[in-house]
């Protein structure tokens, strides 16, 4: 799914009717897709026909509605129409007006205001199709009392393209915004409903397509994961492979201060397919690891006084990763300038993927010369203070132009790049950039970094195209962490509880 702005959306609307297809014939499409997901779903929610507040603009957001009225209506379900700004005013708009059905009733927003607030508490379910994208400024006046009456009546609220007092751009909501439950977005979704807090607002985001030609939206739009990604990443297990038909990772990671990276990145790797994994690991670590990892060989490595990586393992680290697919550098690796230096030796000797997480990362600070010099396929993962010290920023100004810090970093190195954070981004070398939108605060906790960092080099050992496994492995580290929220809050949920969730992420997406 393409990320796009408000412009971008006119524009292909405009290369949509340039090619035959009417604004009038949009509107329908748009209207009865929102209306089949709808539908959809409150028959998954109440395995019956309900009741249907629609909450309708004078624009064509408000036309839009008007579809999914009468579309639902002719579904079998009971449905009001709420006038929230007086007669419809756009030529689309009155049309689709006057094809509502005689059993769809219409409150106009001068009346009884008690009457639509029944409306609201009445029905099962309401459509925000006020403002749709168009909006800007305040909510003012009688909208700003409806839609208090929207967000207090309790019921789930689907909003048509944006949530009504939300900006599609920018993000930012007025005061008196609707919160819906879930938002349908047209053809792609939009740049505001990304950026909070209006992506709070959107709840959950569903696409409808409506028509529009793939070649009237722009070729190097943000791509926003999804399962159709994850199912063109994720390869199809065939019955006569066996363990070397998935890779050998090696994860360089742990320190004594930091034992559990190793661990959980390693476990990471191994719950996400890899045929192998073996950590190499500082040799006071190995009795503690060995004993604990099953699944994942243990490698004790030369170590520093202070128990990190010695400069000294080189030699063995690079024969052993002539048999291993992937190397993941990083976690918990400890800022000592010997293990730095080793980490800065190994880019500039090593072949094939390698995944850069943490200490790896801060290893390279002040030597982007070693990047560019590598020959290896290059993943970054950093958070936003790992990459300002890559680049010379503070956490603030990286964060301040996440886009344009992500995409220009990768294509100046030569890397694919990670750039954590709410809003994870995936930038790739030839300039394509992705974005997610799974996942919560309830990962920002020790820990969660050294998992994603295991899952994407898991993948990517398995012969999966470095971008695509880093795209994978950040949207089902996000649903995993989803999943855990729901059934332990972000609060008490733990790294580790993505663990058990991530089996049947992947269980549901074979289906």
């Amino acid at each position: 799914m393409k990320i796009i702005s408000v412009a971008q959306m006119k524009a292909a609307e405009c290369y949509a009717i340039e090619h035959g297809i009417s604004a009038l014939r949009l509107m329908e499409n748009a209207g009865t897709a929102a209306a089949g997901i709808i539908a959809e779903i409150v028959l998954e929610a109440f395995a019956q026909k309900t009741v249907c507040a629609v909450v309708c603009g004078a624009g064509n957001n408000g036309g839009d509605g008007f579809v999914v009225a009468r579309r639902l209506h002719e579904a079998g379900h009971t449905v009001t129409v709420v006038l929230a700004a007086g007669e419809p005013r756009t030529e689309e708009a009155v049309a689709m007006f006057r094809k509502l059905p005689k059993g769809v009733t219409v409150l106009r927003y001068t009346e009884d205001s008690a009457e639509y607030g029944r409306a609201f508490t009445g029905s099962s379910m309401l459509v925000d199709a006020v403002f749709g994208t168009g909006f800007h400024g305040e909510v003012e006046g009688a909208c700003a009392e409806l839609f208090d009456a929207m967000n207090a009546s309790g019921r789930p609220i689907f909003a048509l393209d944006m949530p009504s007092g939300a900006n599609a751009d920018t993000g930012e909501t007025a005061a008196h915004a609707v919160c819906a439950a879930a938002t349908i977005t047209f053809a792609a979704a939009k740049q505001g409903q990304m950026k909070a807090p209006a992506s709070v607002h959107c709840g959950r985001l569903l696409l409808a397509e409506i028509g529009i030609p793939d070649e009237g939206l722009p070729r190097d739009a943000t791509e926003l994961l999804d399962r159709a990604l994850l199912d063109r990443a994720l390869p199809v297990r065939t019955a006569d492979s066996n363990k070397g038909s998935y890779g050998h990772l090696l994860c360089l990671c742990g320190s004594r201060r930091y034992p559990g990276a190793a661990y959980m990145s390693g476990m990471a790797a191994a719950r996400c397919g890899a045929g192998l994994v073996t950590v190499g690991v500082p040799e006071v670590l190995w009795g503690v690891l060995a004993a604990r990892m099953s699944e994942v060989m243990v490698l004790p490595l030369p170590q520093t006084a202070a128990g990190g990586l010695s400069l000294a393992a080189l030699d063995e680290v690079l024969a052993f990763a002539e048999k291993c697919s992937c190397v993941l550098i990083g976690c918990g690796l400890s800022p000592e300038s010997e293990t730095a230096a080793l980490v800065r030796e190994l880019l500039l000797r090593l072949r094939g993927t390698v995944v850069l997480d943490a200490d790896g990362i801060n290893a390279c600070a002040g030597h982007i010369d070693v990047l560019r010099a590598s020959r290896a396929d290059l993943v970054l993962t950093p958070h936003p203070g790992e990459m300002g010290r890559l680049c010379g920023k503070t956490a603030a100004e990286v964060q301040a132009d996440r886009e344009g810090c992500a995409v220009s970093f990768a294509r100046e190195n030569g890397v694919t790049l990670v750039l954590k954070g709410a809003g994870t981004l995936i930038a790739a070398a030839d300039g394509r950039l992705f974005q997610n939108n799974t996942g919560n605060p309830g990962l920002a906790k020790g820990g969660s970094g050294d998992i994603l960092a295991g899952m994407t080099s898991g993948l990517a050992a398995q012969g999966i195209d470095p971008v695509l496994a880093a795209c994978a492995a950040v949207h089902i580290h996000g649903l995993a962490a989803d999943r855990c929220a729901e059934k332990q809050s972000q609060y008490a949920m733990l790294p580790t509880d993505l663990f058990s969730e991530i089996p049947q992420i992947f269980r549901d997406l074979s289906r």
